[in-house]
């Protein structure tokens, strides 16, 4: 597989210890926190772009003044951190929700959905 200047991509781990996939395309597989990385930036700049879904214009939105930050998780240099005790609960009934998608997950990273 190669990228869109037709380097080569960096195969899947057979393991999958990094498992998380971002297709746009079926021919156009990325993966890894990278991938979704970029996938976040992207969305978030078109979602601040007036002209990038139109009708927002055309259909009477309202005008958006875009994205004022944008934050990402697991850098080594954080300064910020959230208690979430309070909301826990829902998070993880949350995630049990999606429990066909996360069951193909949990037998790599050896958890328990039950």
């Amino acid at each position: 597989m190669t990228g869109p200047q037709g380097e080569p991509l960096e195969a899947l781990p057979e393991d999958w210890t990094r498992g998380l996939a971002v297709v746009a395309h079926p021919d156009d597989l990325e993966f890894g926190v990278a991938a979704a990385g970029r996938a976040t930036l992207d969305a978030v700049r078109d979602a601040g772009n007036r002209w990038v879904p139109p009708e927002q214009l055309t259909d009477g939105g309202q005008p958006w003044n875009g994205v004022r930050q944008v934050w990402a998780a697991a850098s080594p240099k954080s300064r910020h951190g959230v208690h979430v005790t309070a909301t826990f609960d829902r998070g993880l009934a949350a995630l049990r929700g999606h429990g066909a998608y996360l069951s193909g997950l949990a037998e790599v990273f050896h958890l328990d959905l039950s």
